[in-house]
């Protein structure tokens, strides 16, 4: 093997070792990157993006329709029924120091908006924005979970439908919404949540990231009864296969929620249907204009602590100086990822001990069964994938 080859094998094997650094299918991003982001598709120039923050973002159409923008970008806003997404802002501020009213004077301040449907998107963003900026703290420089939609969703499982070479059988019980049907499918929700960001088999169910991605109490990292149920599975994985523990980790903590279903019955469902070529059905049911639900809550003074002054001067040169830092790359919207962080991804997918992997490689990716899976998914031709297919390898 001469030195090249040999530099090429280390760098793959280093990269394979760290597999909690692996991309997947997650993306995060920062308030500030957004920003950026949306000021360089609209046209804004750096001085003037400059000026709106150190001016607290006035009241202009460009700062309107750029905060629409960023909205849109981080997914905050739900453009579909213009529902904020409260849970999803709120992780993009810092309350200030011994500021234990911030949130009721947000909720006071969203309930005083009187926008109504005929607004124009632009505005009806700026004024909720608005309210957090006043009230609920300091922008936070530290990358978010950017939630997944259900076009992304579906495109997962697609990719993991070529990735695992799922079986005709499978896809067609998805269809059918039959689920599990099997331990090939039990492996395609395990691969399907580590890709999304929602499971790893080190730590299990990621909390924050379900939380912000569905919304509903059950995912809370504070709901006391599901950290509970979390730590007693853990207790069970011992003597379940990683695909059986993913998923009973999810029936059993999160089997009512609305977001296990959504995944079930809708994108799952859909994606197969598609792969198969069969009808997806849509569903139009009466959307709310409002943007918020809470009833009008009682005026709350005014936070007036001089920390607050002194916090948002610091803050304001940091958010200041982050847009000056040109020098770092804006995330936008595409992934870079190399053919060893593409092959330890699938590695994680078909449960394939790293060892097993460095072996492979050492020997040249050698003409095995479990091999061609890693490599290319399926390389069977149509005719012959109607046989049992060496490309779900059951590790029970």
């Amino acid at each position: 093997m001469n030195s090249f080859a040999l530099s090429v094998l280390v760098l793959a094997v280093g990269a394979i070792s760290v597999s909690a650094r692996l991309q997947h299918y997650v993306v995060e991003k920062s308030f500030n990157q957004a920003q950026a982001e949306c000021a360089l598709y609209q046209g804004v120039h750096d001085d003037d993006l400059l000026r709106y923050v150190k001016e607290g973002y006035p009241d202009v159409e460009e700062v309107r329709c750029l905060l629409r923008c960023v909205a849109f970008n981080l997914r905050f806003w739900n453009h579909t029924n213009r529902v904020w997404q409260k849970h999803m802002i709120a992780g993009h501020f810092v309350p200030y120091p011994d500021d234990y009213h911030n949130v009721e004077r947000t909720d006071a301040c969203l309930a005083e908006q009187l926008y109504t449907c005929d607004d124009d998107l632009c505005t009806q963003v700026y004024k909720a924005f608005q309210c957090y900026y006043q009230h609920y703290g300091a922008l936070s420089e530290c990358p978010q979970f950017v939630v997944n939609t259900y076009l992304e969703d579906k495109q997962v499982v697609k990719d993991l439908s070529g990735m695992l070479a799922l079986s005709q059988s499978t896809l067609q019980n998805l269809a059918g919404g039959c689920f599990p049907s099997g331990e090939e499918s039990l492996c395609f929700f395990y691969a399907f949540v580590v890709r999304t960001g929602l499971y790893t088999e080190e730590d299990g169910a990621n909390l924050e990231r379900l939380y912000y991605q569905y919304n509903e109490d059950v995912f809370n990292p504070n709901n006391a009864k599901t950290v509970a149920c979390l730590q007693n599975q853990k207790k069970l994985a011992c003597k379940k296969t990683t695909c059986q523990q993913a998923y009973d980790t999810f029936q059993a903590c999160f089997g009512e929620s609305q977001g296990l279903e959504y995944l079930v019955h809708t994108v799952f469902v859909d994606a197969a249907k598609d792969l198969l070529g069969q009808p997806v059905c849509y569903c139009t049911k009466g959307r709310s204009c409002s943007l918020h639900k809470s009833p009008l809550v009682k005026q709350i003074a005014r936070y007036s602590n001089m920390n607050f002054f002194i916090v948002s001067a610091i803050v304001l040169v940091a958010i200041i100086g982050s847009i000056q830092a040109e020098h770092e790359p804006l995330p936008h919207y595409f992934m870079l990822k190399s053919f060893p962080e593409a092959q330890a991804e699938c590695a994680v997918y078909l449960r394939l001990p790293h060892d097993r992997l460095q072996r492979y490689m050492r020997e040249g990716y050698p003409d095995e069964p479990e091999v061609h899976c890693l490599v290319a998914g399926e390389s069977c031709e149509p005719q012959q994938c109607q046989k049992a297919r060496p490309c779900f390898i059951n590790r029970s």
